[in-house]
């Protein structure tokens, strides 16, 4: 019960996650943030590690790695764009005196809020795999259980000793000898 109530939010965010890659529009930015949220935690941490270096969002080191998809040169202008648009958004962010005066980026900057809905769609993948996660451990941990319940059930039953399996309905008639 717990796994299908897992299962239909993994559902909602596939869908969550599919009307935002189609407002994106450009399959290939959504691959690599999808190939980002999936990629090991030492990988993660290198593309982290060159954002916080370079000064820049995470989001443009990850769109402009030569992981594939490649991106084209139109593409890697738009997310030149959508940089310096985000990080001027961010900076007219940080300078509000009430973060509830933040209603993101201006209608017009259509290149900033491309950097904000790959933001969420990163959010969204990253609980979607916490989600699939957790389905797998809940499989994983049904089927120790299973296997431990199977186990206790017939230990009852296996042989006692050399004696254990002498004839039986169930063998060929001729009784066997304990081994000395």
């Amino acid at each position: 019960m717990f796994s299908t109530t897992i299962n239909e939010e993994i559902r909602e965010l596939q869908e969550q996650v599919d009307h935002l890659s189609a407002k994106i529009g450009d399959p290939s930015f959504c691959e690599k943030v999808r190939a980002f949220v999936g990629a090991p935690a030492e990988v993660q941490q290198l593309f982290k590690r060159d954002a916080e270096q370079e000064g820049i969002d995470l989001l443009a080191v990850i769109l402009r790695s030569p992981d594939a998809p490649a991106l084209g040169r139109p593409q890697m202008l738009r997310v030149i764009r959508a940089h310096r648009a985000y990080a001027a958004y961010k900076r007219q962010r940080e300078a509000l005196d009430d973060s509830d005066d933040d209603d993101g980026p201006e209608v017009d900057q259509e290149d900033a809020w491309l950097f904000v809905d790959l933001g969420l769609l990163m959010r969204l993948y990253s609980r979607m795999q916490e989600k699939e996660r957790m389905i797998a451990l809940i499989f994983e941990v049904r089927s120790l259980v299973s296997l431990l319940l199977f186990a206790q059930s017939w230990a009852p039953c296996a042989p006692a000793g050399p004696w254990a399996d002498a004839s039986s309905p169930h063998t060929d008639g001729r009784a066997r000898r304990p081994s000395s």
